[in-house]
């Protein structure tokens, strides 16, 4: 659930001492204040419309002009169709006549007092303030058999008649907005009406709901009108306010009397003293300030219960490479669990974590710790941040010129001219193949990555596959220095260790010639470019699997997203040339002996390139200190 996050982002210190919870509320905490100040609806918290809700069939249309902010108000107004309005599609939908306003806040909230401070139109148009839980954010429930949605109206009322409602609804799913596909629940006192003492559209008028584990109460200026038990009504919701006709229920308005206004001069919530949601803490979030990069820190996150009953948590979960456990699962009353929340940023830089702590109550009720911070260089980070984005330039150039993948590009690029094509075409379809092979090479890299970091959520288990990487990495050098000078003594490509196996190159030449074989060279260069990469990975992620490790280790997503690029772009730039160079016309001959006479200095620099990677890899398991 979201409503812990307006908690923590949003400042109440100035919260307004005018209205407040009745005296049975108990402890209250006020935890959001809306006084439409300004002159624009707040678009970080309400929504003036929704695309699963337009309207009601048959005859009004929710139009977003109809909602305003002036005068320390919110303004909702009902008026007639404009002739512009009057579209094919709106009619088609039953909108026909009337023109009204909707407007929605974007987050739930969940137990507590709620009030807002209105005056009504005079016109017999419904003025509703009201709660909803639409599931619009829960699919698989919204369209299943035997599931419902649910609704609080805390009023609707009708100006001129001078009557206030207030009803509770279990709306069987399917369900739909403004159509019930299921029905409609069948609750014991559901419903009140109260001829009102006053008229609702001369004045502001306070109107309240106290909503608790175990009942349902609604209030008027103050004094308590009707209430129930709660035996329904257990998932945060959505605050609304609108305005509607209801045809059905008391028939059209005094369509001469249109434009009018219903008026909210603020919405306000307190925080039920009796929920999970009411844990609370010195602090809204966890700064763990400044640390050394590569070396463990740890922190501690007090959490009190001050509900008069035990709070009782199903899971608390850290993301990102963090790691937490509780002192307690269960908090019993007016007392507290302590959280230990340890993590290890590998680079240094900003970092933005969270702790996410599940309640075992009905709907599984959430709450967001953000943790933040920043890691400071010690010798070897500093040394592994600075270097990093030359070495993911130089590992993708080496694996470019890498001799399995240059031979294959070559190969390619006389599949490509075999079929007697234009020179435009030879260069679109090379380019399309070098298109595909990025597009796939960043998507394996963007998954990997991801991958990693989940891994590096456990932190002995992450430094020990490293350390094993990493010496995979020199056993490598090794190997690529062999195989440097073995060919360079018998200049045979046979005695290469480190390349694909025959099979794999004569299912590669077998592909491009049937993916290059239609007039569509573009097309077929990006699927070709798309197999042929998979295919090619079996060589070449012998350097971008460790390159995936290094940048998984960056706290910034866009700089781990510039570097995979980087990589990526280095990597395809002798491909680039090759076809190039292949649809210009250059003897296929001089690019196969270039490229074997270069066997050598491309075998010696990938070496060079396992050494960094394997020595930038290379974890501390946690003994490092600063310089």
């Amino acid at each position: 659930m979201k409503f812990a996050l307006i908690m923590a982002v949003l400042s109440l210190a100035a919260f307004p001492a005018a209205g407040a919870p009745p005296s049975s509320f108990g402890s209250a905490k006020p935890t959001f204040s809306e006084e439409f100040e300004g002159t624009n609806l707040n678009e970080s918290v309400w929504s003036d419309w929704v695309s699963s809700f337009q309207g009601r069939k048959a005859g009004f249309l929710f139009a977003r002009d109809n909602v305003s902010v002036s005068g320390g108000s919110l303004n909702l107004v009902a008026r007639l169709l404009r002739d512009d309005e009057k579209t094919v599609e709106n009619l088609r939908r039953g909108f026909d006549t009337y023109a009204t306003a909707y407007v929605r806040s974007k987050e739930k909230f969940h137990y507590g007092y709620y009030e807002c401070r209105a005056k009504t139109m005079s016109s017999k148009v419904c003025n509703a303030f009201w709660l909803y839980d639409p599931l619009s954010d829960k699919p698989e429930r919204k369209f299943r058999v035997g599931d419902y949605s649910e609704e609080i109206d805390i009023f609707e009322i009708f100006g001129s008649l001078r009557d206030w409602y207030g009803t509770v609804h279990c709306l069987k799913t399917p369900y739909l907005e403004g159509i019930v596909h299921a029905g409609v629940e069948v609750l014991p006192e559901k419903s009140q009406k109260v001829s009102l003492d006053f008229d609702p559209a001369a004045d502001f008028h306070v109107y309240g709901f106290h909503w608790t584990r175990e009942r349902l109460a609604w209030f008027i200026d103050g004094k308590e009108v009707f209430s129930r038990k709660n035996d329904r009504f257990h998932r945060p919701l959505h605050v609304t306010f609108d305005c509607e006709i209801m045809y059905s229920w008391v028939g059209e308005p005094d369509r001469s009397l249109l434009p009018q206004t219903f008026s909210i001069d603020y919405f306000r919530h307190w925080a039920n003293s009796d929920i999970a949601l009411c844990l609370e803490s010195p602090s809204q979030s966890l700064d763990f300030g400044e640390v050394v990069a590569g070396k463990a820190a740890e922190k501690e996150f007090v959490l009190r219960n001050h509900s008069s009953t035990p709070v009782t948590l199903s899971s608390v979960k850290a993301c990102c490479g963090a790691e937490v456990k509780i002192s307690s699962m269960v908090i019993p009353p007016s007392e507290s669990a302590t959280l230990f929340v340890s993590l290890k940023p590998r680079t240094p830089g900003r970092f933005s974590k969270h702790v996410r702590i599940k309640c075992a109550d009905q709907e599984g009720t959430e709450l967001i710790i953000p943790i933040t911070g920043a890691a400071v260089g010690w010798g070897g980070a500093q040394f592994i941040s600075r270097f990093t984005l030359p070495t993911v330039i130089l590992a993708g150039l080496a694996d470019g010129f890498n001799p399995c993948a240059f031979s294959i590009a070559i190969a390619l690029a006389l599949v490509l001219a075999a079929g007697g094509r234009t020179r435009s075409s030879r260069l679109i379809g090379g380019w399309a193949f070098c298109l595909g092979s990025f597009l796939t090479y960043m998507a394996m890299g963007l998954g990997l990555v991801h991958l990693l970091r989940m891994i590096d959520g456990f932190s002995l288990f992450y430094d020990i596959a490293m350390a094993l990487l990493s010496l995979s990495l020199f056993v490598l050098a090794f190997l690529s220095v062999r195989d440097a000078y073995r060919y360079r003594a018998a200049k045979d490509p046979s005695v290469i260790s480190l390349q694909l196996p025959n099979g794999v190159k004569r299912l590669i030449h077998k592909v491009a010639e049937k993916s290059w074989s239609g007039p569509t060279v573009a097309i077929t260069g990006l699927g070709c470019g798309f197999l042929v990469t998979l295919l090619d990975s079996l060589c070449t992620g012998q350097i971008y699997i460790p390159v995936l490790a290094l940048v998984s280790r960056e706290t910034d997503a866009l700089r781990s997203l510039a570097l995979l690029g980087a990589y990526n772009l280095a990597f395809i730039a002798p491909l680039i040339v090759i076809f190039s160079l292949a649809a210009k016309g250059a003897d296929s001959q001089l690019l196969s002996r270039w490229s074997k006479r270069n066997v050598f200095p491309a075998k010696i620099a990938m070496a060079v390139v396992f050494v960094i990677l394997g020595s930038l890899l290379m974890p501390q398991f946690g003994f490092r200190a600063p310089v």
